[in-house]
């Protein structure tokens, strides 16, 4: 694994278990074990764990006592539900914010939708889908509530991940 000194090995783990769901090479209920994930990343274990926290926190891994992490297997009805409530909190930030999109946020959620074009072309999975996370980040990016922007935040990092993993 090439560091980035810039970058926290937290993120490094949690982008590398991510891309290892897209890539297949980890599957939904499957085991996660940390020291081999820590060894094929290059890092201690601290990170990795931290990573799987973060990622614990979004739904897509599941720690069982004594058991360790597992990478979570969700089913179509929670996906559906995901995407209902991130419906539903959209609107709202929308209705919230509206007054504060200036035609320059606009060009730049523009943008995000033909990246996401581009890489659904590309056939370019984890690109296509983080162009969309971006593109609904800077939707509600100027809302004041903190705390329905959060909510936002965490359901679409779930639907994110769970879209990566169901293919």
């Amino acid at each position: 694994m090439i560091s980035n000194p810039q970058v926290s090995p937290v993120i490094i783990a949690y982008d590398s278990i991510i891309k290892m769901i897209a890539d297949g090479r980890l599957k939904p209920g499957m085991h996660l074990p940390t020291i081999d994930l820590a060894k094929g990343f290059g890092m201690s274990r601290t990170p990795v764990i931290e990573a799987l926290k973060k990622l614990e926190n979004e739904d897509v891994v599941v720690f069982r006592s004594g058991n360790g992490a597992w990478l979570a297997n969700p089913t179509t009805n929670e996906v559906r539900d995901l995407y209902f409530l991130r419906k539903e909190l959209e609107v709202l930030a929308l209705k919230l914010s509206i007054d504060n999109i200036k035609s320059t946020d606009l060009i730049e959620m523009r943008k995000y939708a033909y990246l996401e074009i581009e890489y659904i072309n590309l056939g370019d999975k984890v690109s296509t889908f983080k162009a969309g996370l971006d593109f609904h980040k800077e939707l509600h990016s100027h809302c004041t509530n903190k705390y329905l922007v959060n909510c936002i935040n965490r359901t679409l990092s779930t639907i994110f991940a769970y879209l990566v993993m169901l293919d």
